[in-house]
């Protein structure tokens, strides 16, 4: 049996169309798992969401806040109000990427601010597309912070 001149063409494109379909199927499953994955403070971080339990600090030190993020999604932190400047000073605000190499995995915000003065003020976060300047956060978070 003899093959044509096309035969070996034939091969190459079907073993680069097979490749594609299975790019393209990853890349879809890596889309929805990113869509699923739901953004989560930590425990640790809980507690620390109102006037009753403040995150304690003396003038000087630094605080640092840290979030669950994952850009792949669009969406990042922001503060949802200027911080009192009298009391605390935003240093950096930082993204470090998870551990993991798993395609859409998320990692975390470190927010970290410097005690000015005595008082207390109140962090306030959200969780935002940047672009999407008509909607709402998609999460937010509070810290109050008590500077002695």
């Amino acid at each position: 049996m003899t093959k044509g001149p096309f035969y070996l063409a034939n091969i190459i494109g079907l073993y680069i169309g097979c490749m594609l379909t299975v790019q393209v199927v990853m890349l879809s499953a890596a889309a929805c798992l990113c869509q699923a994955e739901q953004r989560v403070i930590t425990e640790e971080q809980k507690e620390h969401t109102g006037p009753i339990n403040p995150i304690n600090t003396k003038v000087g030190k630094a605080v640092s806040i840290t979030l669950d993020s994952n850009p792949t999604t669009g969406y990042q932190w922001q503060l949802a109000n200027p911080v009192d400047e009298k009391v605390l000073k935003l240093i950096s605000s930082e993204y470090r990427p998870p551990k993991t190499k798993k395609l859409g995995a998320g990692g975390k915000e470190v927010w970290t601010f410097k005690a000015l003065s005595t008082g207390q003020t109140i962090i306030n976060f959200e969780y935002v597309r940047p672009w999407e300047k008509d909607r709402g956060a998609a999460e937010q978070a509070t810290f109050t912070i008590k500077v002695q």
